[in-house]
């Protein structure tokens, strides 16, 4: 590089070294004589690898610096800390020497975490620094310099290229990342990595073998391994040999370069004055590393999931104009693509946009880049590398934290923990989870966590599995909160679970709110993370609503479990205690509300035959009750929507003669399947078949209690394939199915009441013509593709959809969140400020149809009083949303799906310009089409637009 760009890397340096001392001083309280030794150590010659400072930011290496400076000490043998951007994980190890079962360990730990990269040496100070980064987007920025240097080089390479006539010069620099480019500017002299990553890029593109070379600088042997479509093991593999024959590695670094169709993955090696005879080691790595090679290979690029996450992370990033209509442009392709016959790809993300769009093109929105930006963009990913023992072993497995929207409240959504776990289910989930909220009109927004983990391997009572759970939690306590990201149980995680991450919770705020008081040093670590004061400060007063400079506050949250349990309460729903009775069974409460409003609405049509005449004061009955909407609520204030003796009649006589011996159908015999049993089991219904896991039975008039009693018996069976079962069901049962595949036949039985209540993709372009169900109750979350939607809708079936009829769980959910929120603020006015509570500060977090309603609940202390209390809001919720979107549907002639998705998706825009300052809400709604303005308006004028309007001004 010339003399001019050397300079640039010098003062490169510099301004990083002032960012990370402003960092220091402001954020850890260093005195600026510590500070200025500190970086006078860690910034000099040798002290620390060169290419460390160009591949972190000022924050991550001011957050190191303190971390050595600190923690590292004789008691130490490790330190570790994630990457603020949840990508890379960086260990100081307290021995210089790299013996290599050290580093094997390190890497062993990490083989689920997708390696693309590591770099292990030894520094000056004596430490190692080893850094591991995984599969993920990572943004790196370039300054004008370095790009004018990084296009500098790629000319080079080019060059280079075409002078050795190598075939795949220009495809190897396609594969190269801004990171690894501002390494190689970062060196000293000319960077050589590259042109010898070239040589064995191209060599390995030209083979199916292990291609090793090696080199002898000064005294030190460098040995380069590179293979095709590596397996996960790869790197593990090759430091066995070293571990085995203690040969201790002065240097080691791995990088994974992918193109469209292939991989290929160079390992570099450097051993001091080695013992062994660097030709026979050549011939060593080939055989012992063979079997580890040319593994099959799915391109990232033409998979549909690849392409899937790279548009969803590009559509949540800042974008040009050009850009962001790119990306819409073939996000829209492969929604058309999926619903070409045949050309189903049975992707949840996929189906649920491609759903999301169709409604969004009735209404003019589908072609506004602005409203799609808002819709579709994701607010923030926290993917984590979460420690779980096992064995005596530990692995850091993924976890994800992805917030979809927090437009209209705090973002909320459950946690999975599940092996199949993986960052675009858990980002369609999270995607869907906003509609859910928006469609209940629940003051949230939409989120989703899951950890790639097998509970089925622990022990639920194992200390392995609690620690595993409890290095999730502190993960998830940085990035969650009751003011801002409020998660909940879901597949693998129960109230026990949720259990345990509360009380996580509850000690990780303690040591905040210590440290904030003063009581602490500036600093803490929670979990992998070291946590200064400034960062302490700012989660407790954006994810709690605490005030920082109210000692009041931080003392007792310090000194006062109770008080501690109040704060830590609304951060998590679905809890043991501290939680609420009406949450328990509330999915297959909603789900039978549901179906009840649809058969309302089609008897009142003439589409639904009674099973007994009704008299025309029940058919009054039924009609006033399919009237129930969001305008009829807000004119009755959200008070008496249905009154006691109306609601029994419609229980006790009118829906009886409507459904007894109407014939039901239930896929999934868990929490959902059952309670649906349960419930409809009050009106006669004809239960014919069920299906789960282990298979189906099928029946005349089976028995709702039996059926539930078989799968509760069965749970502590050893063979797992018919454990928790219907299929041990006896009683009325004809026929008996074994296996879920051949279990899932019943669907297409003829029935009157359809409810899939298990898996995604249940009714398909496959099944979805041989479907001769009336209504469809969707329990599961992405119950239909997109081209069963279409198909349902042509044959006549009237489905209610997924987010509106299951929703009744995060309804119960955003009860017990108000629960926990007005118990906090009442004991902090009668306790800690001694004066009379004031109910008004729950105004912004009560939806407003139900506000005074609510809070009379909230006055009482939780009972069974209390709890029907809770159910008959949900209730009217369930039926005002039901009766909406029939209403809608049935005038605009399009499915309950489209109906539901155009109200939410006028719902979130309404509450984003709300938010928005005069000059862009006009700009905004000028932007788009009359018939959207229109509908607009209509959502501008509901109440809760005002407290959007309050919050953000």
């Amino acid at each position: 590089m010339s003399e001019l760009s050397m300079g640039n890397k010098e003062a490169f340096l510099k301004n990083l070294r002032r960012e990370c001392g402003d960092i220091l001083e402001s954020q850890f309280r260093i005195d600026i004589n510590t500070k200025d030794k500190i970086l006078e150590e860690y910034f000099s010659k040798g002290y620390l690898p060169r290419w460390y400072f160009y591949s972190n930011t000022a924050d991550t290496i001011a957050h190191h610096i303190y971390m050595l400076t600190h923690f590292l000490n004789a008691n130490s043998d490790m330190l570790s800390q994630s990457g603020i951007d949840s990508n890379s994980k960086t260990y100081f190890i307290n021995v210089g020497r790299d013996y290599p079962g050290r580093l094997a360990r390190v890497i062993e730990q990490n083989l689920t975490m997708e390696i693309v990269s590591m770099d292990s040496e030894s520094t000056a100070s004596g430490l190692r620094i080893v850094t591991i980064d995984k599969r993920g987007e990572t943004y790196v920025v370039l300054s004008d310099e370095e790009k004018k240097n990084a296009d500098v080089l790629r000319e080079h390479v080019i060059e280079y290229g075409r002078e050795n006539k190598l075939k795949y010069a220009s495809e190897f620099l396609e594969t190269l990342s801004y990171k690894y480019l501002r390494e190689e500017l970062s060196v000293q002299r000319y960077p050589d990595r590259i042109f010898r990553h070239l040589h064995l890029y191209e060599k390995s593109s030209l083979t199916k073998g292990i291609v090793v070379e090696s080199a002898i600088l000064n005294d030190i042997l460098r040995l380069s391994v590179a293979c095709r479509n590596p397996d996960k093991n790869f790197i593990f593999e090759a430091l066995k040999y070293y571990k085995k024959n203690r040969i201790n590695l002065e240097r080691s670094y791995y990088d994974l370069f992918e193109h469209d169709e292939k991989q290929v993955g160079i390992l570099s090696i450097y051993i001091k004055a080695p013992s062994v005879d660097y030709k026979e080691l050549e011939v060593i790595m080939k055989k012992d590393l063979a079997p580890f090679a040319n593994v099959p290979f799915l391109s990232r690029k033409d998979s549909v999931e690849h392409r899937i996450e790279t548009l969803i992370r590009k559509l949540s990033s800042p974008l040009t104009e050009d850009a962001l209509d790119l990306c819409l442009k073939e996000l829209k392709e492969m929604c058309q693509e999926n619903l070409k016959p045949g050309k189903e790809l049975g992707n949840f993300y996929l189906n649920s946009v491609t759903d999301f769009l169709e409604a969004a093109r009735l209404v003019g929105l589908a072609d506004n880049p602005q409203a799609l930006k808002i819709l579709l963009g994701f607010e923030r990913f926290d993917e984590f590398f979460v420690a779980c023992p096992k064995d005596g072993k530990i692995m850091n497995v993924p976890g994800y934290r992805i917030k979809h929207s927090s437009i209209r409240g705090a973002s909320k959504g459950g946690l999975r923990i599940d092996p199949i776990v993986n960052f675009c289910e858990v980002a369609a989930l999270s995607f869907m989870m906003t509609w859910k909220s928006a469609r209940s009109r629940i003051l949230f927004g939409g989120a989703k966590g899951g950890l790639m983990l097998n509970p089925r391997e622990y022990d639920p009572r194992s200390m392995d599995f609690f620690d595993s759970l409890s290095n999730f939690g502190r993960s998830l306590f940085l990035v969650t909160g009751p003011a801002r990201d409020v998660p909940a149980g879901d597949v693998g995680c129960g109230a026990d679970e949720i259990g345990r991450m509360f009380e996580g919770f509850k000690s990780a705020l303690r040591d905040l709110a210590l440290m904030v008081y003063g009581v602490r040093h500036n600093v803490t670590m929670i979990g992998d993370q070291i946590i200064s004061l400034t960062e302490a400060r700012i989660l407790l007063k954006e994810a709690f609503n605490i005030d920082y400079t109210d000692s009041r506050i931080l003392k007792e949250l310090g000194a006062n479990q109770d008080y501690l349990e109040l704060v830590v309460a609304a951060q998590i729903t679905g809890k043991p205690k501290m939680g609420i009775a009406a949450r328990t069974g509330a999915t297959g409460r909603g789900l039978c509300y549901a179906a009840l409003t649809a058969v309302a609405n089609l008897y009142l049509e003439g589409r639904w035959e009674p099973s007994e005449a009704l008299s025309r004061k029940e058919i009054t009955a039924l009609e006033s009750m399919t009237r129930i909407d969001v305008a009829a609520i807000l004119a009755k204030g959200g008070l008496n929507i249905i009154s006691d003796d109306e609601w029994a009649l419609l229980q006790d006589v009118i829906f009886p003669k409507l459904l007894k011996g109407k014939k039901m159908v239930v896929q999934g015999s868990g929490k959902v399947g059952s309670s649906i049993i349960s419930e409809m089991a009050a009106y006669g219904v004809n239960l014919i078949a069920v299906s789960d896991a282990g298979g189906a039975i099928l029946g005349d008039s089976l028995d709702p209690a039996d059926v539930i009693a078989a799968v509760e018996n069965s749970r502590g069976l050893e063979d797992r394939s018919i454990r928790a079962s219907v299929i041990h069901c006896e009683k009325n049962v004809s026929k008996k199915i074994k296996g879920a595949r051949e279990g899932s036949a019943i669907l297409e039985l003829e029935c009157d009441l359809l409810f899939p209540a298990a898996l995604e993709n249940a009714l398909s372009e496959e099944n979805a013509p041989r479907i001769k169900a009336v209504i469809e109750v969707c329990g599961s979350n992405g119950t239909n593709s997109s081209k069963a939607e279409k198909i349902l809708f042509e044959k006549g079936v009237l489905v209610v959809y997924d987010f509106l009829a299951n929703s009744a769980g995060v309804t119960a959910s955003y009860f017990e969140w108000l629960r926990n929120l007005y118990q906090r603020s009442r004991f902090e006015a009668e306790n800690i400020y001694e004066r009379e509570f004031d109910d008004s500060v729950m105004d912004s977090y009560i939806m407003p149809e139900f506000r005074e309603r609510i809070k009379l609940v909230l006055a009482q202390e939780e009972s069974n009083v209390v709890t029907s209390q809770w159910n008959t809001i949900l209730r009217d919720i369930m039926i005002s949303a039901v009766n909406e979107d029939y209403h809608f549907a049935r005038e605009q002639k399009v499915s309950l799906k489209e109906a539901g998705f155009i109200n939410t998706q006028f719902r979130v825009l309404a509450a984003a310009v709300s938010s928005m300052d005069a000059d862009r809400a006009l700009e905004f709604r000028n932007s788009l089409s009359e018939k959207s303005q229109q509908m607009l308006k209509e959502f501008l004028m509901h109440p809760e637009v005002n407290i959007f309007r309050t919050v953000s001004h």
